[in-house]
């Protein structure tokens, strides 16, 4: 049973009464004084993941120490075995690029990737058409919730202004007699991210998108909430943000040669990251490059390094995690990512197979505009979907039942792992 955020960390969480799930009578959630605001101890760096007895994994040095090593096995691919070849081709001509991701066995395969743009358009299509099939469905009344929110109309036909979203946002936290507890807690979710924005756009100059926003600021207020608030609500997970440590990275040690990338990776510091409560594996990592209003290319990139290098650390953590507890099904691990640029926040998934496999699932743009956010809609629908996929992995982790022969025949397996010496060599 995944454990209420709320009670473990003295968050009080505006709640619809429970008396008024029957649809019997309609009030008002008491988020609207203040269920949309952060705690404070979560918008800021802080060492609890660490310190915290409950998370044995993040307590593991043999762990730590060994998640930093390369676990690819090219003989081991399953889906990919027939684009391992040309991996490895690619990797050899990228040996003299300190930042490509190659280095650390890793095949990124979104459209917009060096290695994607490497392949032919007929290999590409090849490649994603072997890819496992993440097919989702959500809930219909989710479906009809987002279509109506995100109409760009009025009842009356006209043109939405910052009067009739403040009006529709706030109808959110109505509970109203057809609603069920899945879609109640949807339009709770909505009315804490969107809220923000909305009253963002009420201001002579929108701080959402104001010139002089910082990316702390946008980050804080508005970009994390997204993705941090349904971690919390929809799945259970633990989070923190801005400048928090990475424990998967903490041993991350790289290649000593470029000091730009030295520091970049040494930072083990992200931006959002959630763990599982009931055994600390970091499985969600997000990083913002920068502020929304300001291209910012360099930041971009190394944003984009420190990334791959954090899923790929955290995602070796939980296949040794498994391990560890006897579960034969370690390779089947995910993690899942997010990295925001200006205003689009895409979602990256990273599993193994064979090599590290690092995918895009989709992306969500915030609205820079009043006049953007009804085109928020497809995002919001994919970044549900996202969650759960998530969710479903949670629960995967948590349902495994670990039997004694298969920890006796995998402690090998274990130990061989964490007694070899991480494969980068500059110490800190």
């Amino acid at each position: 049973m995944i454990k209420s955020l709320g009670l473990l960390v003295g968050f009080r969480m505006g709640r619809v009464d429970e008396t008024n799930y029957d649809g019997k009578k309609s009030t008002t959630n008491d988020i609207e004084k203040d269920g949309f605001r952060t705690p404070p101890h979560q918008i800021v760096g802080n060492t609890y993941f660490s310190s915290s007895s409950q998370y044995t994994t993040l307590s593991n040095e043999n762990i730590l120490k060994a998640s930093p090593k390369s676990f690819a096995d090219f003989n081991d691919s399953k889906n990919f075995k027939d684009f391992i070849p040309r991996f490895l081709e690619f990797k050899e001509l990228e040996k003299n690029n300190e930042y490509s991701c190659t280095h650390d066995d890793v095949m990124d395969i979104r459209w917009d990737s060096e290695f994607a743009n490497f392949l032919s358009f007929e290999e590409y299509t090849k490649l994603l058409s072997v890819m496992p099939k993440r097919n989702v469905e959500l809930p219909e009344s989710w479906d009809k919730i987002i279509e109506e929110y995100y109409k760009d109309t009025t009842e009356c036909g006209l043109k939405k202004q910052i009067s009739d979203w403040i009006n529709v946002t706030k109808e959110l936290i109505v509970i109203k007699s057809e609603d069920t507890e899945e879609s109640i807690k949807l339009k709770e979710y909505l009315y804490r991210v969107m809220l923000p924005i909305i009253e963002s756009f009420s201001k002579p100059i929108p701080d959402i998108s104001a010139a002089n926003t910082s990316e702390r600021h946008y980050w804080s207020e508005f970009g994390h909430r997204f993705f941090s608030k349904m971690l919390q609500d929809f799945v259970g997970l633990d989070w923190r943000a801005m400048e928090v440590p990475v424990m998967a990275s903490k041993y991350h040690k790289n290649y000593g040669v470029n000091h730009a990338k030295e520091k970049i990776a040494e930072g083990k510091f992200a931006d959002l990251l959630a763990c599982l409560w009931e055994t600390g594996e970091e499985i969600f990592v997000g990083e913002q490059a920068g502020p929304p209003s300001q291209q910012d290319l360099t930041k971009l990139s190394m944003d984009s390094f420190k990334l791959h290098h954090e899923l790929r650390d955290c995602l070796n953590a939980r296949i040794l995690y498994s391990i560890e507890r006897g579960d034969f099904d370690y390779s089947k691990r995910i993690v899942f990512g997010i990295l925001g640029y200006l205003f689009e926040i895409k979602m990256v998934i990273m599993w193994r197979d064979g090599v590290y496999v690092y995918e895009e699932f989709g992306s969500l743009k915030i609205p820079s505009h009043l006049n953007k956010i009804s085109m928020m809609k497809s995002g919001m629908l994919r970044l549900l979907e996202f969650m759960i996929i998530i969710k479903s992995e949670v629960q995967n982790t948590l349902n495994v039942e670990y039997n004694n022969d298969a920890i006796q025949f995998l402690k090998r397996k274990f130990n061989d792992i964490i007694q070899t010496k991480p494969s980068p060599t500059k110490d800190h």
